[in-house]
């Protein structure tokens, strides 16, 4: 995936997948191509953050 569309679908609380589970980016570093993962988009309460520090290339879109 590339950083664009990552943004776009973090925007849009849309899901990605990641290791084949539906996951919503609650935050991305532009500069080093991460993201933070979490089961809950961010307006979610009790988020509970699942993966930092992910490349946004091995993301997949939903």
């Amino acid at each position: 995936m590339e950083l664009k569309e990552a943004i776009q679908l973090m925007k849009l609380d849309l899901q990605v997948l990641y290791d084949g589970k539906p996951k919503y980016i609650l935050y991305i570093d532009s500069l080093h191509q991460t993201c933070t993962l979490s089961d809950h988009p961010a307006d979610y309460v009790g988020k509970i953050v699942v993966s930092k520090n992910v490349n946004i290339k091995i993301l997949q879109r939903k």
